[in-house]
């Protein structure tokens, strides 16, 4: 039935039907992982950011692995579209609840909570657990070095934050990683200033 419910909601675009689809679903099966995801992803698409996201949080805090991140995938952007941010750090804290998290939520998860532009939602000592959980051979690409700095940063120790930025664009200059390149040129830029840095 749920597969009613994303049909509705994708191609028809009728979120109160597929609501009701989704619902009779769950009455029938209430631990169903990709109904509970649908209706998630149907309230936060319906402008009942709250509740989707308290849905979704759950399912990111005690799914597997292969749920948390499908989970997250799918909701994060939706969240941050809806410009949620508190919503989207409550996200980030399901994930750092959750011991099945797999290492690429842990490093979206990290960055969110190091990067959050509104200090309320920021949560640098939380972005590093989530960090150090993140298996050591990963933690030398220039992705993760940018994580390491803004979390650096966020803790206040600006000039171990610049030399770790400048690490990760060399590393990304390496790596051919552009994107990875540009952001560390501007925390560089931040950092020797005394001041953090988002996107």
């Amino acid at each position: 039935m749920f597969h009613v419910a994303r049909y509705l909601r994708l191609s028809l675009e009728n979120l109160a039907e597929a609501e009701r689809f989704i619902n009779q679903s769950l009455q029938l099966d209430p631990d169903n992982f990709e109904a509970r995801l649908e209706k998630a992803i149907i309230l936060i698409s319906a402008g009942r950011v709250t509740e989707g996201s308290r849905l979704g949080q759950e399912i990111v805090s005690q799914g597997t692995s292969e749920q948390a991140d499908k989970a997250f995938r799918n909701l994060l952007p939706m969240l941050l579209n809806a410009k949620a941010m508190e919503q989207a750090a409550a996200l980030a804290r399901a994930a750092h609840a959750n011991p099945n998290s797999p290492p690429s939520v842990l490093k979206d998860a990290a960055w969110l909570l190091a990067t959050l532009p509104d200090p309320a939602f920021r949560n640098p000592s939380l972005a590093a657990d989530l960090y150090e959980r993140i298996p050591a051979e990963e933690r030398s690409m220039s992705g993760l070095l940018l994580i390491r700095a803004a979390i650096l940063a966020g803790q206040g120790e600006f000039e171990a934050a610049r030399i770790m930025a400048e690490k990760a664009r060399e590393v990304g200059k390496k790596e051919g990683q552009d994107v990875f390149t540009e952001s560390a040129d501007k925390m560089v830029e931040a950092y020797s200033q005394g001041r953090l840095w988002h996107p």
